[in-house]
């Protein structure tokens, strides 16, 4: 451990993400959401080190610059990271989920027979980690890594996913920012003969774009699931902006899947449960 360290500490409001210089035994160490991750810069390599804290709703926002390389906890997961480049830039980029999320609500929503719900729900962020000019990825990490799940109608029909609970709250007042989660508006409207119920909503995050509201909120394309009739199938939307409630936005990052451009049709059972 070095004998001393000049840190410069950080807890703004700013976004986390951005573009930071890191000279050769200087060391980057941020606190977002759950996830506390160390960037650090040697001779000939780049490390970084993570660890997720113990309470999945922490919501942290904290940047340190430290001028010495120090010795991380012992709970910490190091990844070294060799090169000969003379790179001193490293680049952190807020994305969405590389899965769908299949989110929960605390208990089942009903949607009447000819009618509509709008819902709020939110998802965890990944971190993308560039270096260099030429902005090399390193790694992404998720600042809470969420377990896994099966969405389908059987084993052998489906589609591998991430698991999330979700408030999915109707107004967008009582939620408040959190630099570690993304907000979704889900519009659904029920033309099928009977209530719907929905128990689970599977959200198809690679294909939203994200966003970030003047009052520093992240937010994704809007969702938008229209049941059709009675015969199971939906159709899904994922190329609105977020809402106009979410006031003026700027996009931060493309879908990771490219949008197709036509409205989809799919199985009712592939997007609510």
């Amino acid at each position: 451990m070095a004998s001393e360290a000049v840190t410069e500490h950080d807890e703004s409001p700013a976004p986390w993400w951005g573009e930071f210089e890191l000279e050769t035994g200087h060391s980057l160490h941020f606190r977002i959401g759950p996830l506390t991750m160390w960037v650090q810069r040697l001779e000939g390599e780049w490390r970084v080190v993570h660890w997720s804290e113990a309470d999945p709703m922490a919501e942290h926002q904290e940047l340190q610059r430290t001028a010495a390389v120090l010795e991380p906890p012992s709970n910490g997961q190091i990844v070294r990271f060799t090169t000969e480049r003379p790179d001193h830039r490293v680049t952190l980029q807020p994305v969405l989920a590389d899965r769908p999320v299949v989110t929960r609500p605390e208990t089942p929503i009903f949607v009447l027979a000819g009618d509509s719900v709008g819902l709020y729900v939110g998802t965890p962020m990944w971190v993308r980690l560039l270096v260099g000019d030429g902005a090399t990825l390193l790694t992404e990490l998720p600042t809470l890594r969420p377990s896994d799940t099966w969405f389908g109608p059987s084993t052998r029909e489906g589609e591998l996913a991430y698991a999330a609970r979700t408030n999915a709250r109707r107004v967008m007042e009582t939620m408040r920012p959190k630099p570690s989660r993304a907000v979704t508006r889900v519009v659904v409207h029920n033309h099928g003969p009977d209530n719907f119920r929905i128990e689970r909503i599977n959200l198809p995050v690679p294909r939203l774009s994200l966003y970030r509201s003047e009052a520093g909120l992240l937010w994704t394309s809007t969702v938008t699931l229209e049941r059709t009739g009675a015969q199971g199938q939906v159709r899904l939307d994922t190329s609105g902006p977020p809402p106009a409630s979410a006031g003026p936005v700027t996009r931060l990052s493309e879908p990771r899947t490219p949008l197709e451009r036509n409205v989809l049709v799919r199985a009712l059972s592939a997007l609510l449960g």
